[in-house]
């Protein structure tokens, strides 16, 4: 597998209610790459309209419309579905088996918070390798 190396014109968008898993993904990821970040899926749609990403980190359980309410209408839309996705979970490693079905039907990544900074590169690379 070819690595995307990691470089700041590689633009990264962060979706998440949570403004600490914002900013400590800001930070592990900023100084590599271009983070821009959004606090519910409407400001994320909203972002999306304007510029596509190369990589969408998405927390799973957000107000008003959830991560994967958002993947799924990338899923739909011919300009977005290919871009990688790192869906982020609260839960446990027993996560649901309807979630981790969704997560592999929308060959999305998956971590589970808390996660190591490596954890997050490695799957962020991982990720972006798909663009290649």
């Amino acid at each position: 597998m070819v690595v995307k190396e990691l470089n700041v014109s590689t633009y990264v968008l962060v979706v998440d209610d949570e403004h600490i898993f914002r900013r400590l993904i800001s930070v592990i990821l900023g100084p590599k790459l271009r983070v821009e970040t959004a606090g519910d899926g409407f400001e994320a749609l909203e972002m999306l309209a304007h510029e596509k990403p190369d990589l969408i980190i998405l927390d799973v359980m957000m107000p008003h419309i959830s991560g994967l309410d958002i993947a799924w209408q990338l899923a739909k839309d011919e300009d977005l579905r290919a871009i990688p996705l790192i869906i982020l979970t609260a839960l446990d490693s027993s996560i649901d088996a309807s979630l981790q079905q969704q997560i592999e039907e929308l060959g999305a990544f998956h971590l589970t918070k808390p996660f190591s900074r490596q954890q997050l590169l490695d799957t962020v690379q991982t990720a972006l390798a798909k663009l290649n």
